[in-house]
């Protein structure tokens, strides 16, 4: 599975749909504004994270932690990003969760892109620029802390009805990095662990 290019939070909302329904809308002209989710904080139920593997990228400046039994896919090498493949600058990685009979697929997909954000604008400002890009300016983000770093996160609806969260921060004041997970109600809370552990190292 491989995202647009993350000028691509712009290309999610496109892909995506809109945010999450929170209610029906009184009226027509107040439709828009109410189809939207607020994700104020990501709560992270209690998962022992203290036995997960650690992924770390010296490259990149970052370590995020996953199951013993999940397996990546996709992990960068060198400076042209994944042996899967560099997609306009966007390096990716998936942390995938093994295919069982009888369960959904739960995969957190973490992108990286240098040099995004070259007039070093904060989160909220970058996000908000993306969005407006696409006539989603009204739309509210949600405010969070991965480690030491904020970022904003965004609840998406796809057509079909898919629910996604994309969590987006930057790292070095120009690196754009992004996760991403569709909303599994029984992974829900490992997919929010998995994020959750994201840390810049250097």
């Amino acid at each position: 599975m491989k995202p647009a290019s993350a000028r691509s939070v712009a290309m999610l909302i496109l892909c995506l749909g809109m945010p999450c329904a929170i209610g029906r809308p009184a009226d027509a002209a107040t439709a828009e504004a109410s189809s939207v989710s607020c994700c104020a904080v990501m709560t992270v139920s209690h998962v022992d994270t203290s036995e997960w593997k650690t992924y770390r990228n010296e490259q990149y400046g970052f370590e995020v932690r996953y199951p013993e039994e999940w397996k990546l896919k996709g992990e960068g090498h060198g400076t042209h990003g994944p042996a899967g493949g560099l997609q306009s600058g966007v390096w990716t990685i998936e942390i995938r969760k093994p295919h069982r009979d009888g369960e959904p697929d739960a995969l957190v997909l973490l992108g990286f892109e240098e040099n995004e954000n070259p007039k070093r604008l904060s989160i909220d400002d970058y996000i908000a620029g993306q969005l407006e890009s696409v006539n989603a300016a009204h739309l509210p983000i949600g405010h969070l802390m991965l480690g030491s770093v904020g970022a904003v996160s965004l609840e998406l609806t796809s057509a079909s009805g898919t629910r996604s969260r994309a969590v987006f921060a930057l790292l070095h004041g120009t690196d754009l990095v992004s996760l991403r997970y569709d909303h599994q109600w029984q992974f829900d809370p490992v997919l929010e662990a998995i994020v959750s552990t994201f840390r810049v190292v250097r």
